[in-house]
C-alpha cells in the first residue's frame, strides 16, 4: 500500500532453509507515470546471507576475548543488559574473580606460559557452569561469572567455593607445576532502580574484600 501511494520501501526478510537461514533485502520501487501519478511499483529481492552470516562473525569476535574465546566486557555487559530487559534481574548472580599469585608466573615463566594458564583456567571455568550461564575475562587476571535462575545467593556461593577449588588446581604448563588461586566477589540480585551496573559494583567490592582477608576465598551474596 505505501508502495501504490508512491513511497520507496526497504526491509528484510529472514526464512529458514536447508543449511540455516537465509536473509533478504526486499525493496519496493514506485513507478511513476508522465502526470506525476503511480502506476504500480517493481520489487528487488536480494539475497545478503552471507553479508548477515560476516556481520554476526565479526559482532562474535567484537564480543570475544581473543586469547581464552571468553567473552569480553563489552560482550559480557550486553548479555547482562539482555537478561535485565527480559526481566530475570532478581534471580541474576555475579562472580568477580581476580586470580591470586598469578604476575609471579609472568614474571618467571613469561607470558607465554602465563597465557596458557589463563587459557587453561578460562576452560575451568566454562565446565563449572551451564550454557546459559556467561562466562568472561575482563582484561589481565580477571575474570567473571554470571549466573542466572538462582533463588538464593547461597547457590552463587557454591559456584564459588568451585571456582576457587579450580584455581588451586596446579596448572601444568610447558613442563612446569604452577600453583596459584583465585579470590572471588559474589553479588546477588539486580535491583530494579540501580540495574546492573550496581550489580557489578557490588561484585567488585566483594572482590576486594575477599582479597583484603587473605585471598584464596569468597565474599559476599549473604542473602
Amino acid at each position: 500500500e505505501r508502495a501504490l501511494a508512491g513511497e520507496s520501501v526497504q526491509f528484510e526478510r529472514e526464512y529458514e532453509g536447508h543449511s540455516g537461514p537465509s536473509h533478504i533485502a526486499v525493496s519496493y520501487i514506485p513507478l511513476w507515470l508522465d502526470t506525476d501519478k503511480s502506476d504500480g511499483y517493481v520489487v528487488v529481492l536480494q539475497d545478503i546471507s552471507q553479508h548477515k552470516r560476516k556481520e554476526v562473525r565479526l559482532l562474535q569476535m567484537a564480543q570475544r576475548d581473543a586469547l581464552t574465546g571468553l567473552l569480553n566486557r563489552s560482550g559480557f555487559e550486553q548479555q547482562m543488559e539482555r537478561v535485565v530487559t527480559d526481566g530475570n534481574g532478581a534471580s541474576l548472580a555475579l562472580l568477580y574473580i581476580e586470580l591470586d599469585h598469578f604476575k609471579p608466573v609472568n614474571d618467571q615463566y613469561g607470558h607465554p606460559v602465563g597465557d596458557q594458564v589463563l587459557q587453561q583456567f578460562a576452560q575451568r571455568l566454562s565446565t563449572l557452569v551451564r550454557p546459559s550461564d556467561g562466562v568472561a575475562r575482563l582484561g589481565g587476571d580477571e575474570f567473571a561469572v554470571l549466573l542466572s535462575g538462582v533463588r538464593v545467593g547461597a547457590d552463587a556461593k557454591l559456584i564459588a567455593d568451585k571456582v576457587i577449588a579450580a584455581a588451586q588446581t596446579p596448572f601444568q604448563v610447558a613442563g612446569h607445576v604452577l600453583n596459584i588461586g583465585a579470590s572471588v566477589g559474589v553479588a546477588f540480585g539486580v535491583d530494579a532502580v540501580s540495574g546492573w551496573p550496581d550489580l557489578v559494583k557490588r561484585a567488585d567490592a566483594m572482590l576486594y574484600q575477599a582479597k583484603n582477608a587473605g585471598r584464596g576465598r569468597q565474599a559476599g551474596a549473604d542473602n
